[in-house]
C-alpha cells in the first residue's frame, strides 16, 4: 500500500527572511535536525524556546505526527507523542500527518528499518546533498500487517526505545561520575609531587 492511501504530508515552514530568535518568551519549542541527528530520544524540555510569527503557529506538531528528516545522507524517523509546549520543526523535515488505519508507533519502525530506509535513499535526488521530496515519499511502498501484528511490532519498538534511552542515561551518568572522581584526585590535597 502506499504511504499516500495512508496519511498526508506536509513540509516543515521555510523562514526565507529571517530564522526564529531564541528567547526566553519564545512561542514554540524548536526542534531541528541536530536533535534528530543524535540517534537519541528527544527530550522536548532541551529544545531551545524560539519566537516565531503566528501564522507558522499551524507548523506545530500534533500527537501522532511523524517527522522525518527529508534531506541529507540520513532520514531519520521519529513520532512525537506530545509535548507540554508547543513544538515547531524548524529545518528539512517532511511530517506525516493524520495516519489512517496504521498504529503511528509501527509506522515508525518501518520507516526507520534500513531496507525501507534504502528505499528513500534510492528516491533521493541531488548531487551534492541528497533530498527527498514529499511526491517520492507519498509514493512509497508499505507493507501494513494486521492491527495486531502491528501492534506487537509496535511495544517491542517502543520498549527497545525505552531502553536504549535509559542506557545512553546510564552511561553518561558513569561519565559525569568518572570525570567528577577524576577531578577529586587529582585536586586532592598532599598527591602533588
Amino acid at each position: 500500500m502506499k504511504l499516500s492511501k495512508l496519511a498526508t504530508i506536509r513540509s516543515a515552514p521555510v523562514f526565507r527572511d529571517k530564522a526564529p530568535q531564541e528567547s526566553l518568551q519564545g512561542n514554540v519549542r524548536a526542534l531541528t535536525i541536530r536533535h534528530m541527528m543524535r540517534g537519541q530520544s528527544i527530550d522536548w524540555t532541551e529544545l531551545r524556546k524560539v519566537e516565531v510569527e503566528p501564522r507558522f503557529l499551524d507548523h506545530c506538531l500534533v500527537p501522532g505526527d511523524i517527522i522525518i528528516v527529508s534531506r541529507g545522507d540520513q532520514n531519520p524517523v521519529w513520532l512525537f507523542e506530545g509535548a507540554p509546549e508547543p513544538v515547531c520543526p524548524v529545518g528539512q523535515f517532511h511530517i506525516i500527518h493524520r495516519v489512517g488505519n496504521v498504529d503511528p508507533r509501527y509506522l515508525t519502525w518501518y520507516l526507520n528499518r534500513p531496507a525501507t530506509q534504502a528505499k528513500i535513499k534510492a528516491r533521493a535526488t541531488g548531487t551534492a546533498i541528497q533530498a527527498i521530496n514529499k511526491n517520492e515519499l507519498l509514493s512509497l511502498e508499505l507493507e501494513i500487517p494486521p492491527v495486531t501484528t502491528q501492534l506487537r511490532i509496535a511495544e517491542l519498538y517502543v520498549t527497545t526505545q525505552q531502553a536504549v534511552a535509559t542506557r545512553l542515561r546510564l552511561n553518561s551518568l558513569d561519565e559525569k561520575e568518572a570525570a567528577r572522581l577524576s577531578e577529586l584526585w587529582l585536586h586532592a590535597e598532599g598527591d602533588h609531587a
